[in-house]
Parts: structure tokens; C-alpha cells; sequence
């Protein structure tokens, strides 16, 4: 069964559609819950692995995802997701990578990028010659290296 999701390609060419007719315009996510409009920015808008304490099938665009004052997540109520199987390389089960190999890594902010796992944590090397610490939340999928 197909995702029920705009892919990524699509809301590219609806947005370039959309500025195309009008211009520069700002982007927001009414609450209805709330009754508040939520500005969309770099705050908002990122890719994820896991959202609303649910592990999704592969990294996705969240759009709208804020915490308010009490620490709740909250987003705009709409139709439940269903994913796609994805035909690629990625592998998004963090746990199935194989331990000190190395292995390309898709991190949520910085691409792509070569790592490994050692039992729960995770490493990348970001250009550099020693490899770095990071959280493994922020490593989306990985594959063999090519």
C-alpha cells in the first residue's frame, strides 16, 4: 500500500508552484485544540525517526511538532500515517547495525556520513579522523558502505 504522505518531491513542487503565484509566504500550523496559529521554522519542521513517542518505518518531515509550557508535544490532529515499504538500502532499525563495523549513516542534521555502533552508542566521524559521540537519536538509518 502506498504512503497516504505527501513525499518530500511533491510538496517541492507545490511550494514552487506556490511562490511562483505569490511570492515569499510565511508558513503556519493552526492548533485548533489551542486556537493558536504556530509559526513554522527550523524549530518545528525537522526530520524524524521517531515522533510522539512512536518509532516511525523510515525518517519522515515533521511539520508543526512543538512542546509547549508543560513539556507536551503537540500537533495538529489528521489522518493517521501509513508508510510505504521502502525499496532502498536504509536500514531505520538502529538496533541491526552490526557492532564496530563501519557503515554509512544518515544522521538528522548533517546528511550523510560514514560510523558505527558500539552496543547502544554511536559514533561518526564528520569529516574528521577520530570519530565522534553522538546520541543515537540522532542517526536516522544505515547501510553497508558502498
Amino acid at each position: 500500500m502506498p504512503s497516504n504522505a505527501m513525499k518530500i518531491s511533491h510538496l517541492i513542487e507545490q511550494l514552487t508552484l506556490l511562490r511562483a503565484q505569490h511570492g515569499d509566504l510565511d508558513c503556519v500550523l493552526p492548533i485548533a485544540r489551542d486556537g493558536v496559529i504556530i509559526a513554522l521554522d527550523g524549530r518545528n519542521i525537522s526530520v524524524q525517526g521517531e515522533a510522539l513517542g512512536q518509532k516511525l518505518p523510515a525518517p519522515c518531515v515533521v511539520f508543526g511538532a512543538w512542546v509547549d509550557q508543560e513539556g507536551r508535544v503537540r500537533t495538529t490532529p489528521g489522518q493517521r500515517y501509513e508508510a510505504t515499504a521502502d525499496d532502498g538500502a536504509w536500514n531505520y532499525d538502529r538496533s541491526a547495525a552490526p557492532q564496530d563495523v563501519i557503515v554509512d549513516v544518515w544522521k538528522r542534521y548533517g546528511g550523510q556520513d560514514r560510523g558505527f555502533r558500539q552496543d547502544e552508542r554511536w559514533y561518526v566521524y564528520e569529516g574528521k579522523a577520530k570519530p565522534l559521540e553522538i546520541i543515537p537519536a540522532g542517526i536516522l538509518g544505515w547501510k553497508p558502505c558502498d
